[in-house]
């Protein structure tokens, strides 16, 4: 707030400020409602190799690795 704005608040009646400083704080709730809402919204959009620069090794997925099997082991001897 400039000098000249201070200057003219001073200058208002007292319900005239009673409303600018109720304006004040309906936008300052409606700024923080806001914010945790892109809070939330970062939150939950994690980022994996698809969505950003990170490399696929660092993407944290259930799959498995290339050199694991896929088949279930046996008690039988390798060969045949």
């Amino acid at each position: 707030m400039s000098n000249f704005e201070k200057k003219n608040l001073k200058s208002l009646s007292k319900n005239s400020l009673i409303r600018i400083v109720i304006d004040f704080a309906d936008k300052l709730q409606k700024q923080e409602s806001r914010i945790n809402e892109l809070e939330q919204k970062i939150k939950s959009s994690e980022k994996d190799s698809s969505n950003s620069s990170k490399p696929p090794t660092t993407d944290n997925d259930n799959k498995p690795k290339k050199n694991q099997s896929l088949r279930e082991k046996t008690n039988k001897k390798a060969g045949g």
